[in-house]
């Protein structure tokens, strides 16, 4: 039966590949990802003239300072605008260009060390497999299409790099490896800003391997001090680091035959210890903010009063806690192969010790189940490495114990494994690709630089999606962004909702000249120096706003109001909706947002954020059935489409606005707030706001300045 059972458990290619034959299975795995990013061309009317990911316009940013003079550390906060930058040197491509189509080239790199751990495991075809399947899984393509211009394109690439290191050492004890696997650490952490938990949990994970797997291997013991001392580059000093290795190298050639190897064990063990110990809290900071997610930012004032704001990190989607059958989805398309994926990654690990290298990957995507989705393209590779193995240890099964044809069985394997590519490849190739900026607003808001000659002393004001994009677009300065928010988001939904035109211009004027004076005074948020610095009353701060004038009047400011908006307008509402000292909501304003809307007949049908439940609205006696069981009683119908057929069913404050694919079931106050009359009905106030550009999709006004308090 031992001789039964290690025929079973073999997975070994039946012959070794040359290399000209490796790189022939990287060419092909590489074309292959790249191809399949770029058929989004054919299946999304979408270009370079759109704004798909907010996120890559820091970069642009970026990019564009340094072509005009200014320089930056290189650190991971700007390294993806160097290479923006430097191609755009080489190439004298536009920038929009080279961040359009870049992830998709970047991105596919990933295939190379799959392929090349499968040389080191002498699995080559299985690896080979395994890279595709990464490299299309949902949870990384979704991160990595063209147009989405991230870090995220290079954040599984050096990890694999690092691994690679790491088996080649143990496996070919070759000191190339290591100086490999530093260079690899140093790029990630120079790359990737949320680095610290992933790369601490590599290369401790390594530490421990080396420690009880490995015997009669010194290159792998002193191959961890190597790792450990390029770990310390995440929170100390270049110099020191680059110190501290040249000090070990000279110790590591003066005792390496010197040194025993129980010796190198225990002082091996030591250091795990102490690098567990002081490494879990200094590098799982940014990591377990994605775990506790906290629904508040807190900020205590000179008073001693402890005011809390809405947290945004709690709002994203990406971020919320998923579930296993969500979590397979993006990992390998489908919950039964998860699964066995998962079962065929551990059971290989018995066999093929050193995958146990690759759990570190495959902890971080099921702790996505907490963290959110956003993590589960670590996960992809050891799953789809497990299922290919697993697959290849049933057919060797059936061959050897059932003596069923091998060719059947390839065949049926071979069958499965095209129709689970073919799911995943239609879910990717038929993406729909979420769109921030259209095209059509993408070229007005370029001619709107130009139009209104704006500079970076002025400033527009908008949900913090658009703070990039706007910055890249119209060279204006922007009040909040993608990576600065959280407790100013209070400012800006408050101005959003404000209730008339002149609380929106009182409400926008302090929000921008407070952030100028806050920069100038050394805050980063508008909320810290309001409420610590000046030490305002929040019960003062309604009354302050409306008595504010401004000082910066030779600034120009902007506000930009736009449909999609509308598709994040409840949770926009709730950060001004909240009371800064208890953290509960105010009141209990109606705002339902529905999609998707079909007419039909008398009713109409339509689902809302988060709920895949049809809602109809019945036009005869204007109420809306939720769920079959809640009802809603509209008052007026609002048909802001044709501006006709509007409808007064009742008296009451619950209002029904139609406007083209939204159906908006709102409470009269809200109704009434600047953003629903000024973008979706255009109720000016000229005396504060002049129109500057606009379509249907989106607005822009400017204050119309000097007339605040009147």
């Amino acid at each position: 039966m031992g001789k039964v059972s290690k025929f079973i458990f073999n997975s070994n290619d039946s012959a070794l590949y040359k290399g000209k034959e490796i790189l022939f299975f990287i060419v092909i795995a590489y074309f292959f990802s790249v191809i399949v990013r770029l058929l989004l061309l054919f299946t999304n009317n979408i270009s370079h003239e759109m704004v798909l990911n907010p996120d890559g316009y820091l970069y642009a940013n970026y990019a564009t300072n340094l072509l005009h003079g200014k320089s930056y550390p290189l650190t991971s906060e700007y390294m993806a605008g160097y290479l923006l930058y430097f191609i755009h040197k080489i190439t004298n491509l536009d920038i929009s260009i080279i961040m359009f189509y870049l992830p998709a080239f970047t991105s596919s790199l990933i295939v190379a060390p799959i392929i090349l751990l499968g040389r080191l495991f002498k699995q080559i075809e299985i690896f080979f497999f395994a890279s595709l399947f990464t490299s299309i899984s949902i949870g990384y393509y979704s991160r990595t299409y063209i147009g989405y211009y991230d870090t995220d394109q290079l954040n599984l690439f050096f990890p694999l790099l690092i691994l690679l290191s790491m088996v080649g050492v143990i496996k070919r004890q070759n000191i190339a490896y290591i100086i490999v696997g530093i260079a690899s650490i140093f790029l990630y952490q120079y790359w990737y800003h949320s680095h610290k938990a992933i790369l601490f949990a590599i290369v401790i994970f390594y530490m421990i391997y080396v420690l009880l797997f490995t015997k009669n291997n010194k290159i792998a013991k002193f191959s961890t001090f190597y790792f450990a001392i390029a770990l310390l580059n995440s929170i100390y000093k270049v110099e020191y680091v680059l110190s501290a290795m040249a000090i070990f190298t000279f110790l590591h050639l003066v005792l390496k035959n010197r040194i025993s190897e129980k010796i190198l064990t225990i002082i091996l063990a030591a250091l795990v210890l102490s690098i567990f110990t002081v490494g879990s809290v200094k590098y799982s900071g940014r990591f377990m903010q994605y775990v506790n997610k906290e629904n508040a930012q807190k900020i205590v004032t000179r008073s001693g009063d402890v005011l809390k704001f809405k947290s945004a990190l709690a709002t994203v989607s990406e971020n919320q806690n998923t579930n296993l059958e969500l979590l397979s989805t993006y990992v390998i398309g489908n919950i039964f192969f998860f699964i066995l994926g998962t079962v065929g990654f551990l059971i290989v690990s018995y066999f093929y010790r050193a995958y146990l290298l690759f759990f570190p990957l495959l902890l971080i995507g099921l702790l996505s189940l907490k963290t959110g989705v956003r993590f589960t393209y670590y996960t992809a590779f050891p799953v789809a490495l497990g299922l290919f193995n697993i697959l290849i240890y049933i057919k060797n099964f059936l061959y050897i114990v059932f003596s069923i044809n091998e060719k059947i069985i390839m065949v049926i394997l071979k069958i499965i494994t095209i129709l689970l590519a073919i799911y995943i490849l239609n879910s990717n190739v038929f993406y729909k690709v979420p769109v921030l900026i259209p095209k059509n607003e993408y070229k007005s808001l370029e001619k709107l630089s130009e139009k209104e000659k704006i500079s970076n002393k002025d400033y527009i004001f908008a949900w913090w999606d658009y703070g990039w994009p706007l910055q890249y677009l119209t060279g204006a300065n922007i009040v909040v962004d993608n990576g600065r928010n959280d407790k100013d988001n209070y400012f800006i939904s408050k101005t959003i909702f404000a209730k008339n035109g002149k609380d929106a211009y009182q409400n926008t004027l302090f929000t921008i000249d407070s952030f100028i004076d806050a920069r100038k005074k050394g805050y980063e948020y508008i909320s810290d120096y309001i409420f610590k610095k000046l030490s305002l009353p929040v019960e003062n701060l309604d009354n302050y706003i409306l008595n504010h004038k401004s000082k910066y009047n030779n600034r120009k400011y902007y506000v930009l109001f736009d449909d999609r908006y509308l598709n994040i307008l409840e949770t926009i509402y709730t950060f001004s909706n909240y009371d800064l000292k208890n953290g509960e909501t105010i009141d209990k304003n109606l705002i339902l947002v529905g999609y998707n809307k079909k007419c039909s007949g008398n009713n109409i049908y339509f689902n809302t954020n988060g709920q895949s439940n049809i809602m109809v609205y019945e036009k005869g006696n204007g109420v809306v059935h939720i769920d079959g069981n809640h009802i809603i009683k509209i008052s007026k119908y609002i048909n802001a489409n044709m501006r006709q057929n509007d409808k007064v069913y009742r008296s009451g404050d619950v209002f029904a606005i139609d406007y083209k694919d939204y159906f908006i079931i709102i409470s009269k106050s809200l109704f009434n707030s600047y953003f629903i009359q000024a973008h979706i009905f255009r109720n000016i106030d000229k005396k504060y706001f002049k129109i500057v550009s606009s379509s249907d999709d989106f607005i822009v006004l400017k204050l119309l300045k000097g007339n605040h308090a009147k």
